[in-house]
């Protein structure tokens, strides 16, 4: 691969990628449709752990070990499927 980038380097404008190198589409629902619900869980929980650690920064890795701990509990699954179902409704209006 690498003695075919070398050859063919110079043909290819800067902004141009080769058809051999892009990763198209292929029917997948999930590349083109956000998971709104892990995205707001996810953020919402990294921000209070983030807050968390700049003020006691001595206790980082408990925090971290309870950010994970928290992220996979049944109960953030339960936040992310309540955004998931009800982010339709926000959309429409």
């Amino acid at each position: 691969m690498q003695s075919y980038i070398l050859a063919n380097y110079n043909s290819a404008s800067p902004t141009q990628v080769p058809n051999q190198f892009s990763y198209p589409l292929t029917g997948n629902s999930s590349s083109i449709k956000p998971d709104a619900g892990n995205y707001a869980v996810s953020n919402m929980i990294s921000q209070v752990t983030g807050k968390a650690i700049a003020q006691y920064p001595f206790a980082e890795p408990v925090i971290n070990e309870a950010e994970n701990l928290i992220s996979n509990s049944g109960a953030a699954k339960s936040g992310q499927d309540w955004v998931n179902d009800n982010w339709s409704n926000v959309i429409k209006k």
